[in-house]
Parts: C-alpha cells; structure tokens; sequence
C-alpha cells in the first residue's frame, strides 16, 4: 500500500499536471492535510477525486462543442465568473485553445 504522496507524486501517480492536482486540493475536491509544510495526497482520495463530477457548467446557457469563446464571453454564456470558466478548464469539462487573439474555450469534451 502507498503512503501519503507529495503534489509531484500524487501528480504522477494520477497522470496529471501538478497544476490539475493543486487545483483540485484549493477548490477541496481533493484532501491533501499538510505534513511538514507540503500537502500530502492519499491515493484512495486521489482515485476518488478522479471519479468526481466535474463543476456545473452554469443554469444560465450552454456553449456549442464546436464554437470558439473567448473567457469573457464563455464566462458571460455560461452565468459563470472568468475564474470558475478557467476552473472549469482545468478539470477538464471544457477545453482551453491558444489563438492569435489568446486563450480561448471550446465546448464541452
């Protein structure tokens, strides 16, 4: 059995970024009690986590899986804040796409 496993570790382990891991542990979709100032993961919470259901995408409306938004206007169609359509993003529900013109979302994978 696996001890408690550091960010990189828990990262590693779950195939995603650190970044993914350290956003699941702030929106506390993920347990990661601190142990001498690092967050350490339990892999059973961290397969659970993975199972979860990702953010509601907002009451308000629905983006086209082909159409193309920026933040603001993904964030303004889905009633949600820009920082919630970035954390949406980052757990997946909807995908991030560097234009010319920047960031962008693409609808629902």
């Amino acid at each position: 059995m696996l001890g408690r496993l550091t960010l990189p570790e828990a990262a590693a382990f779950a195939d995603r970024s650190a970044k993914a891991v350290r956003t699941a542990i702030w929106a506390r979709r993920l347990p990661a009690p601190p142990a001498s100032g690092r967050w350490r993961v339990v892999p059973t919470d961290l397969k659970r986590s993975q199972h979860a259901e990702p953010p509601a995408l907002g009451g308000k409306g629905t983006i086209d899986p082909d159409g193309l938004y920026r933040i603001d206007e993904a964030a303004s169609v889905l009633g949600l804040s820009r920082q919630a359509v970035y954390q949406v993003v980052e757990c997946g529900a909807v995908r991030e796409v560097e234009t010319d013109e920047g960031r962008c979302v693409r609808g629902p994978t």
